[in-house]
């Protein structure tokens, strides 16, 4: 058989959530991010799926694996992630774009470290492929244009991590960092079509959806540029005890300087 062939049919015996949030997953640190992304993950990664039903049996297991810390001494960044965690992305120093990444394949978690390019207004409209964001005359992640900002950084999240699978990121909440004047936390919730429809309780047919729960460092650096860390994860993963306590101590563990 094909890849394709074996994985549409396994998933219809493995509870649609668990692979939508492992592809999402696998997506997000493959950068695949074109119309065509979807037959893409499965050609790609097929293999890597394939060798993850085993996970799918141990998904209760209560073992907290030993975590390994991650530290950029250019890019003012450090955190811990749990070693059974796969790293994707790394010794990115100094680039632009995403610097650092990891998954965990077992639940389909991500974290992910960016560095944006912000620009003066004039070259981002002339050379837009230059810029990630403008630079606004108060600056970036000031009191005046904070709104806007996080705003646009939680698109620009969505272009890069689920566009392939149509997911939309809906803020929660944001918070100014304690002691930053440019660095602030996001909480986000990104909603994912798994495919299918339900009829509601006014005889609507609406679609099936998983949540995935997003935690966000971002903060404009010395240099003007802004780097951003995300954690995300699905929603049944942060209100589960184990894996829950598990990825607040990963997001505890983020540090990002100025």
């Amino acid at each position: 058989f094909e890849h394709n062939d074996i994985i549409c049919a396994m998933m219809k015996n493995f509870r649609s959530a668990t692979w939508v949030a492992l592809l999402s997953a696998l997506a997000v640190t493959s950068g695949l991010t074109t119309p065509t992304g979807r037959r893409a993950i499965f050609k790609s990664w097929g293999t890597v799926v394939l060798s993850t039903v085993a996970f799918e049996s141990a998904a209760g297991a209560a073992i907290t694996p030993e975590t390994v810390p991650y530290q950029s001494e250019v890019d003012n960044f450090s955190l811990s992630i749990p070693s059974s965690w796969t790293v994707v992305t790394k010794n990115k120093e100094g680039q632009s774009g995403q610097l650092f990444s990891a998954i965990d394949l077992k639940s389909g978690t991500v974290v992910n470290v960016v560095r944006e390019r912000p620009c003066e207004m004039k070259l981002y409209v002339e050379e837009p492929k230059k810029c990630d964001l403008f630079i606004p005359s108060t600056g970036l992640l000031s009191d005046e244009t904070i709104q806007r900002d996080v705003s646009k950084l939680v698109v620009r999240y969505d272009e890069r991590d689920n566009a392939v699978l149509d997911g939309v990121t809906r803020i929660e909440s944001f918070t100014r960092k304690k002691g930053s004047s440019t660095g602030i936390e996001i909480e986000a919730v990104t909603t994912i079509p798994t495919g299918g429809t339900y009829r509601d309780g006014m005889g609507l047919d609406q679609p099936y959806t998983l949540d995935r729960i997003v935690k966000g460092h971002a903060v404009v650096q010395a240099n003007g540029s802004l780097v951003s860390i995300w954690l995300s994860a699905p929603a049944d993963e942060w209100n589960q005890p184990v894996s829950g306590i598990r990825l607040r101590q990963v997001y505890e563990s983020i540090k990002l300087d100025a």
